[in-house]
């Protein structure tokens, strides 16, 4: 059988299949080695590390992509420099943001002054991961289809390590997040390494202002829109304990490899599609992007639904059957895997409308926001999970209208069939198991 030659998508997708293994090997790991309070306190760092950075380092890249193929070529250089120092300004600026509000976002005495620490180890792990993001796109913009798959494949290995082998040598939380620091400061390294080398390496006022004026409604979008998975589990961290948090992210996660694939996907057609719409056939692009979501709802949409159905088996073999109280809310959650695999969104970033998908999804947050206090009192956690799910298809079905409006039917970029159909399986699949 002959292996499929690897391209910018597939290889992107291998990386972020990377990407999501690493954390699901660590969850799986730590339930075997750590307290359901002490994994709910990991939970609680990485949802304060994910919840603070997530937005700008998405916006810069979602900009990014398009806005490099869109500049001359000998302009790329310099702003691939200027990118990179506007990231490492923003990591700074979260570091100390995050370091004067831990009174707020960490304060538990239960495990004392090692609790201290290992909140602000996480920060230094937090500082010189968010900037290496930038790392596997700027291989893919180089079409290094090889080194992407090889650079997930290893900085994965080291995270698991990193993290795992101190607390399996018997060193407590907080060593085991300090050793996991230095492996992010290893993936910087990296990235400023290739930086020095594919970039200009002087700072430029007017790239960075010609840039930021087009970053800053994205970094605003993903503000409005993307923060409500976050908001989403704060919510639940307000009214409920440590460990039923830990219960509810467990099962608030839908499903990673969805998420991250449909990522890849949107971020290499943003930039295709940006390229066309200059060259005026945007309408063979949006083809591309219609047999391409379709094969990855032929991937994808079998396998939620295999995990829908096996969910209660997993949680409680897979984790412990402390962790049952997190199937429904799981099984809910993969109800989004009908809303990630249709790309509107992708169309109206690739035409640089960020200051119309911000509109959309301020809709969606205010939505989100309402439902969640309103389907809690009424559902429970559940209730968060069943709000997440409304108000994002809410979001697609509003930006699906938008581009219709502008002529791109929904028939020109989504496969409605297959999409129709596993939408239909899914949710049968889920009251099949009860909610």
């Amino acid at each position: 059988m002959k292996l499929p030659v690897l391209n910018k998508l597939n290889s992107l997708q291998i990386f972020q299949v990377f990407r999501f293994g690493a954390p699901f090997i660590i969850s799986v790991i730590l339930v075997r080695l750590l307290t359901q309070q002490n994994i709910g306190i990991y939970e609680s760092l990485t949802l304060i590390g994910s919840s603070f950075t997530f937005f700008w380092v998405s916006g810069v890249i979602n900009t990014f992509i398009p806005y490099y193929i869109s500049v001359k070529a000998e302009e790329r250089p310099a702003l691939i420099f200027n990118v990179y120092i506007f990231l490492i300004s923003l990591s700074i600026l979260c570091f100390i943001v995050l370091v004067g509000l831990k009174p707020v976002l960490f304060n538990n005495s239960a495990s004392g002054q090692v609790q201290g620490n290992l909140y602000y180890y996480f920060l230094l792990y937090n500082l010189f991961n968010a900037p290496a993001f930038l790392m596997e796109y700027l291989l893919m913009l180089k079409n290094r289809t090889k080194s992407i798959v090889f650079y997930g494949a290893t900085i994965s290995i080291f995270q698991i390590l990193a993290l795992i082998i101190p607390l399996v040598l018997g060193y407590d939380l907080s060593t085991a997040i300090l050793i996991m620091a230095m492996s992010a400061f290893l993936k910087f390294a990296i990235l400023s390494i290739y930086v020095l080398n594919a970039g200009k390496p002087a700072l430029s006022k007017s790239v960075l202002k010609a840039f930021g004026i087009k970053a800053l409604p994205a970094i605003l979008t993903l503000i409005v829109g993307g923060s409500m998975q976050y908001v989403d589990s704060y919510i639940a961290l307000k009214f409920v304990d440590k460990t039923k948090f830990a219960i509810y992210q467990y099962g608030a996660k839908e499903m990673p490899l969805v998420m991250l694939m449909a990522n890849a996907l949107s971020n290499v057609f943003s930039g295709e599609i940006a390229g066309a719409n200059l060259n005026n056939n945007i309408h063979g692009s949006l083809q591309k992007l219609k047999a391409s979501s379709k094969r990855l709802m032929h991937s994808l949409f079998p396998i939620t639904i295999l995990l829908i159905l096996c969910s209660r088996f997993l949680f409680v073999h897979v984790y412990s059957g402390g962790f049952v109280g997190s199937v429904s809310i799981f099984n809910v959650f993969m109800l989004l895997t009908i809303s990630r695999l249709i790309f509107p969104q992708t169309i109206i970033m690739a035409l640089m409308k960020n200051k119309t998908l911000l509109k959309f999804n301020s809709i969606e947050w205010v939505v989100n926001f309402i439902l969640d206090f309103v389907f809690f009192y009424y559902f429970g956690l559940i209730g968060i999970a069943y709000a997440t799910v409304f108000s994002y298809f809410l979001e697609k079905v509003i930006e699906v209208i938008y581009l219709s409006r502008l002529g791109y039917k929904p028939a020109d970029y989504i496969p409605l069939k297959a999409w129709g159909f596993y939408a239909a399986m899914t949710i049968s699949a889920v009251i099949f198991m009860g909610i």
